[in-house]
């Protein structure tokens, strides 16, 4: 029997999210829901087509991959990262520059899937969720250095390959919906309390990851291509059940614990820093300070944040960022 790999980024990848009210579930995670075959998913977060060549991943695969095997590629959302040389490819430069987006996903993976007699099959990157429902540009991955899924679908079209268009069906589906009615198919990371019951938190919702819904909502697409295809792992296919909303739960790990924001307003630094009640730190960019980051006494309350991946490290983009308070407490 075939065995079916999957290599791809977060939204591909499995997790272990003891502590969210939603987890985040990669739709490699659930492929298992509609496929009767051997799954190996070696996807890893933070991951982009260019990156994952030197992970061991990359390297199990073509260690361990057969003729009669498939695998399922998902990249995209870490390509577009142009601040970042380790991750980014750029969609817009044709097959024959090594720099594009087509290029690795072609001799890095197509090919030498090929060479080794095995299928491979792309998918397009999932839409981000939107909250004024306006999808358009990065949120659908079209960006100033290319449309990523257009790039997807003409390489496979020039190689004919199969190639599951899941941003748009997404996309689809996010235009026919309100923000409200998406989250349950994202992550989300806390709970509240809703008249003494305890439900999600919108306000915490992952626009990038999904939660097992959202993933089962991916697999189902994946399933319902390689059905409708010439491929014969649709031999290897279980029925076909659309997802439903009663498959999400929430995570029986979870545990609530009350959180009131803070009024930075009601908080009033004194001349001396750190004698102050409350201290500001902070690491991370907020675009528009330079030097490094800034935890200081303004008027009526602190001004916190930091800017400047180069100067000060980032966490992801350059815009992201950490921003708290802390109160000195006796031993």
């Amino acid at each position: 029997m075939p065995k079916l790999f999957v290599v791809g980024d977060s939204t591909v990848a499995e997790f272990n999210d003891i502590s969210y009210f939603y987890p985040r579930y990669g739709y490699g995670a659930v492929l298992g829901f509609y496929f009767d075959i051997e799954i190996i998913n070696l996807a890893m977060s933070g991951r982009s087509s260019k990156s994952f060549t030197v992970e061991k991943n990359y390297q199990y695969l073509f260690d361990n991959l057969s003729s009669g095997d498939y695998v399922l590629i998902g990249f995209g959302h870490n390509d577009e990262k142009f601040d970042d040389s380790f991750r980014f490819t750029d969609a817009s430069l044709p097959l024959d520059n090594d720099k594009s987006f087509k290029h690795v996903l072609y001799y890095s993976y197509v090919k030498r899937i090929i060479d080794k007699g095995a299928t491979p099959i792309l998918t397009t990157p999932i839409i981000r969720l939107s909250e004024d429902n306006v999808y358009e540009g990065e949120v659908i991955h079209d960006t100033p250095y290319g449309d990523y899924r257009k790039a997807i679908i003409e390489l496979c079209d020039k190689f004919d390959l199969l190639c599951v268009d899941l941003t748009g069906e997404s996309l689809d589906y996010a235009k026919n919906h309100k923000f409200e009615d998406l989250i349950i198919y994202h992550a989300v990371t806390r709970g509240k309390m809703d008249n003494n019951i305890l439900t999600y938190d919108e306000k915490s919702v992952d626009k990038t990851h999904l939660s097992y819904l959202g993933a089962l909502f991916s697999a189902y697409f994946i399933a319902s291509y390689i059905k409708n295809s010439n491929l014969e792992l649709k031999k290897y296919l279980k029925d076909i059940k659309y997802p439903t909303d009663d498959l999400l739960k929430m995570n029986p790990q979870y545990k609530y614990i009350p959180y009131f924001t803070p009024n930075i307003e009601e908080y009033k630094p004194t001349d001396n820093y750190m004698n102050s009640e409350y201290v500001g730190c902070a690491f991370g960019s907020l675009d528009n300070i330079n030097g490094g980051y800034v935890a200081k006494r303004s008027e009526n309350g602190y001004i916190v944040g930091q800017s400047g991946a180069k100067a000060c490290g980032k966490i992801n983009a350059s815009t992201e960022g950490y921003a708290f308070l802390f109160k000195r407490i006796s031993r």
